[in-house]
């Protein structure tokens, strides 16, 4: 019998749609109809709702399929994941395996240490919330290379929650709290044959998901099925070895068009108001595409304020359950809101325009 205490918490009002507002935790109110912005929402974020044509589409550059160590920290944490012990984790020893490949392109990330948080010297750090710290992963683990698209999530789920559905099926899928993603990651894993992560009763905008007892705190990373990345894979994947501003190098402005931050993402000074094809914009040094910009990400981690400055191993902080870290930003963020420090912690019911996501699956040696 499950223990009382690890039942899913109880659902918070279903909000209804809107825009998740770029550096607080306040959102832009929707009418009824579920696709236009009422009238006192900014004006400069709304202009067309058309989708970008082909012809304007930058080439998509082929995802690398392996992600090695860049330094000796890193060869370090990869071997030491060769030693992982799942048989006391409460998971099937050995790890099983995928009966499939789910669609898209996956890539793997090798484990290893990276610098997590603001940069020396960013002069768009504007929270305080970026704490600067040292971060070791000690398990390899994977991502598509793009946020799971409008066509993936019809196929998985059956149905497609988006507002942008004009966009087409390679567009993300938005109108997605995180319980509905974490019952995504959920249904993926069924897909496949593999253990789940979450606990989720109900079903569609109704459900409520927890993570199973075993999958609790850093025990989310032992976890064999798909799940949200942590906050701190999330960083490593988008900072790719790198240890700059932004997806694709230093920030020129932090709130006007900067050229390189165009190229790589979709936001407020390019996008026009709209999500975008995936794979349209530069992937970064890994191969991953969007992690800046066209929707905010879902990630596994409670939001806390201050993630402090001491070094830390699979890290998962113990904040407020009822708060959920998103990070990246989004098609109507400015440059500084896209850059890889920058956090946002937002109640888990909360569905946006802007808000999407992406999965993740650790890789067991065996």
């Amino acid at each position: 019998m499950r223990n009382a205490s690890h039942r899913p918490l109880a659902p918070l009002a279903v909000l209804p749609w809107a825009i998740v507002a770029c550096g607080s935790l306040e959102i832009e109110p929707f009418d009824a109809a579920r696709s236009m912005p009422t009238a006192d929402a900014a004006a400069d974020r709304r202009t067309s709702t058309q989708p970008t044509s082909d012809a304007n589409r930058a080439d998509a550059r082929s995802a690398d399929t392996t992600i090695a160590p860049t330094d000796a920290s890193s060869r370090d944490a990869s071997r030491a994941a060769d030693t992982v012990d799942v048989s006391t984790s409460g998971w099937p020893d050995p790890p099983p395996r995928p009966s499939r490949t789910p669609s898209g392109t996956w890539i793997r990330v090798r484990a290893g240490t990276f610098t997590m948080g603001v940069i020396d010297g960013d002069a768009c750090y504007r929270t305080t919330n970026e704490d600067r710290h040292d971060v070791t992963l000690t398990h390899d683990f994977e991502m598509p290379d793009t946020e799971v698209t409008q066509g993936q999530y019809l196929e998985v789920m059956g149905s497609n929650p988006s507002s942008w559905r004009g966009c087409g099926l390679d567009c993300p899928v938005e109108i997605v709290d995180w319980h509905e993603a974490a019952a995504y990651s959920n249904a993926l894993s069924r897909s496949v044959g593999l253990p789940v992560c979450y606990d989720c009763r109900g079903s569609g905008p109704s459900v409520v998901c927890t993570e199973v007892p075993a999958a609790e705190g850093s025990g989310i990373y032992d976890c064999p099925g798909y799940r949200l990345p942590s906050e701190a894979e999330w960083e490593f994947a988008y900072r790719a070895g790198t240890r700059v501003q932004s997806v694709n190098g230093p920030l020129t402005t932090c709130f006007e068009l900067d050229p390189d931050l165009a190229s790589a993402a979709w936001y407020l000074r390019n996008a026009g108001n709209q999500t975008h094809p995936v794979r349209t914009r530069v992937a970064n040094a890994w191969g991953f595409f969007d992690m800046a910009g066209n929707v905010w990400e879902w990630t596994n981690d409670r939001y806390v304020t201050s993630l402090g400055s001491a070094r830390v191993t699979d890290p998962s902080p113990a904040g407020d359950p009822t708060l959920r870290v998103q990070r990246g930003g989004s098609y109507n963020c400015l440059p500084y809101e896209t850059r890889g420090s920058h956090r946002s912690g937002l109640p888990l019911n909360i569905r946006g325009s802007n808000v999407g996501f992406r999965v993740a699956r650790t890789l067991f040696s065996r």
